[in-house]
């Protein structure tokens, strides 16, 4: 992997990390990186062991994974305040820790799996990421480092500034982290993952990209950020993760006139999938990845991809499943149009049963969206003796409402726009709806 090295020394006189005040050049990143790299393989010697990162500056954090990439070892990065730490490392078969760049030993509490043993007998470095567990338990899933890092060898040289929400544990926030220092831009850290200081970090350092879910950007509207805060630098916003309300894609239209709003795709277990959007308010999009194939299977989408996981380390069906034919079943459910293009209408988990009639909470949240007295919403299930579920709608009122005067509107405008089964039969107000540490609604209540 000295590639990624070679690269970062292109960029020697730039700057790549921005945070408060402070600054590092790419000059002083790659002195860390090597730095890393003579302490760590006196330690660690030869082999392919597990090493949970579990560094709180992003900086030292993307230090540790490129050395440790560079020596060929599979590396978990961890947040250090992750309750599930302990259950991490007994899943990953951990055998270090680096935490303030310092390294500690740790005894694996079981033999090494035996996909670990394969990702060994390549000699390529690995990477283990945990789902996010939202529709069960989590996942530990066995990237191929390599397959996952070479996408980015291609990438031309830019000079933009990224700012950097979601955390390094998930493959959206290393997928964003990679691209901007691999093109020789700068990634910006703000100081919370909040509207608030997200707006601060923009407006200060110039930020050009802000990679986000739908779920944040409409929290900087609610917050009234987009609109108090100077985001004038502001040239693209990036949003997936989630699916998208049409609605809230219409809002951030207006509100960010001048910026393209780009529809990004990926997996945890296939990476990031390269797409063209139709256009700045449209959801559909086109598959552009000459890496990846893809199929609709029953209204779902399915990938192939070089830069798939070798399969899950807690998960054996899961894995039976996978290796049997080489297609990854994302569990988004997908329209095709006559064109050709694509559009997410949500995941298959996500589903209301009414009656065997199938509900998409993201469909009635578009549409809930539309009315000015709603600022934000939540659509899930709940159990039902007769109909076997029932839609349910969490509801943040935009200004002065009286509750039954509200409750009645909805369901006036929903009647208009909505088959009868899609009409949320309980709406409970709420001051704000529940979000996870990735920035995306939790529809399990």
């Amino acid at each position: 992997m000295d590639w990624i090295r070679n690269r970062l020394t292109q960029f020697a006189e730039r700057t790549a990390f921005y945070s408060g005040d402070s600054a590092l050049s790419y000059a002083s990143l790659t002195q860390r990186i090597d730095s890393l790299i003579d302490y760590l393989q006196t330690d660690l010697g030869a082999g392919n062991q597990v090493i949970a990162v579990e560094e709180a500056n992003p900086a030292d954090n993307l230090a540790a994974v490129i050395a440790l990439s560079s020596l060929g070892k599979t590396i978990l990065p961890i947040s250090p305040q992750s309750p599930e730490k302990e259950k991490q490392y007994r899943i990953g078969r951990v055998e270090w820790t680096l935490h303030n760049r310092k390294l500690r030993r740790k005894t694996a509490s079981a033999e090494p799996h035996p996909l670990l043993n394969k990702l060994g007998q390549s000699g390529h470095p690995g990477l283990i990421l945990f789902s996010s567990g939202s529709t069960g338990s989590p996942k530990a899933m066995l990237h191929d480092l390599k397959l996952l890092l070479d996408r980015y060898e291609s990438l031309a040289a830019r000079s933009d500034r990224t700012l950097q929400l979601l955390p390094l544990d998930h493959i959206g926030g290393l997928d964003a982290a990679l691209r901007t220092l691999c093109s020789g831009s700068a990634i910006v850290i703000p100081e919370a993952r909040t509207p608030e200081s997200a707006g601060h970090a923009i407006a200060k350092h110039q930020v050009s990209v802000l990679p986000a879910s739908p779920t944040f950007l409409n929290l900087m509207l609610l917050t009234g950020v987009a609109h108090s805060s100077d985001l004038s630098s502001l040239r693209v916003i990036a949003y997936g993760a989630e699916p998208m309300p049409f609605s809230l894609l219409q809002k951030l239209k207006a509100a960010f006139p001048e910026v393209d709003l780009q529809q990004k795709f990926g997996t945890s277990e296939t990476g990031a999938i390269r797409i063209k959007s139709a256009g700045s308010g449209k959801l559909n999009f086109s598959i552009k990845d000459r890496d990846a194939d893809w199929k609709i299977v029953d209204g779902e989408l399915w990938l192939q991809s070089s830069s798939r996981i070798l399969g899950y380390l807690n998960s054996d069906a899961d894995n039976s499943s996978l290796m049997l034919d080489g297609w990854f079943r994302t569990g988004d459910l997908i329209e095709e149009d006559k064109d050709g293009s694509l559009r997410i209408i949500g995941r298959r988990a996500d589903l209301i049963n009414v009656g065997g009639e199938k509900v998409a909470p993201i469909e009635v949240e578009s549409i809930l969206m539309e009315m000015p007295a709603i600022a934000d919403c939540l659509v899930y299930a709940e159990e039902n003796a007769i109909t076997g579920q029932i839609v349910v709608a969490q509801i943040v009122p935009q200004g002065e409402y009286e509750t039954v005067q509200l409750k009645r509107a909805i369901k006036k405008h929903c009647r208009k726009r909505l088959a009868t089964y899609k009409i949320p039969a309980r709406i409970q107000i709420t001051e704000k709806t529940k979000y996870s540490d990735r920035l995306k609604k939790l529809r399990s209540q």
